[in-house]
C-alpha cells in the first residue's frame, strides 16, 4: 500500500463498497478486489501498531521534551511563568493518560496551525482530537476486515 496506511485503507473501503453494489454476485470480480485487500496478517500488524500508539502509557520525560519543543516554536510567547505553564501542562497530559504518539501529534498540529502559543485547554483539546483520530483508524481497520470477509465469501 502506498502513503499513509489508514488513508489507503479508507480508499480501499470506499472502492470495496462501490464494487459490492456493482458486482454483488461476480466471483471473478470479487477475486480481483480481494487481491487489493491487505492480508489478515497485515491488518493484524497495523491494528497492533495503532493500539500501541494509542494506548502506550504516558512518559513524563518524552512529554516534557515535546512540550518544550512546542513552546519553543512560539518565540513570542510570554507566559507569566513558562516553567509553571509547562509543569501544569505536563501534569494534565500525564494524568489524562495521553500516549507519547498522541501528544506528539497534538503538538505537531498546534505548531502547524497556531499563530500564538496555546492555552492548556487548547493542547488538551488537540490531544483528544489526536486520540480520536487513532480510534477512527481502528474503526477503518475493522470495516476493512468485515469487507475482506464478505469479498472472500463471494470469491469462493
Amino acid at each position: 500500500m502506498r502513503g499513509e496506511p489508514w488513508t489507503d485503507l479508507r480508499d480501499l473501503l470506499n472502492r470495496a463498497e462501490f464494487d459490492n453494489v456493482r458486482r454483488e454476485d461476480q466471483p471473478a470480480a470479487a477475486k480481483q478486489l480481494l487481491a487489493d485487500f491487505p492480508t489478515v496478517e497485515a491488518l493484524d500488524a497495523y491494528e497492533a501498531e495503532i493500539r500501541r500508539a494509542a494506548l502506550a502509557p504516558p512518559d513524563r520525560q518524552d512529554a516534557r521534551a515535546m512540550i518544550g519543543l512546542m513552546l519553543a516554536a512560539f518565540p513570542n510567547a510570554r507566559p507569566v511563568d513558562l516553567g509553571a505553564y509547562a509543569d501544569s501542562l505536563l501534569h494534565y497530559v500525564v494524568s489524562d493518560g495521553y500516549s507519547p504518539t498522541v501528544l506528539a501529534e497534538a503538538c505537531g498540529q498546534i505548531v502547524r496551525k497556531s499563530t500564538f502559543a496555546p492555552s492548556i485547554a487548547e493542547v488538551l483539546a488537540a490531544c483528544e482530537q489526536a486520540r480520536a483520530s487513532l480510534q477512527s483508524r481502528l474503526g477503518i481497520v475493522a470495516m476493512v476486515r468485515r469487507h475482506r470477509e464478505r469479498v472472500e465469501r463471494r470469491a469462493a
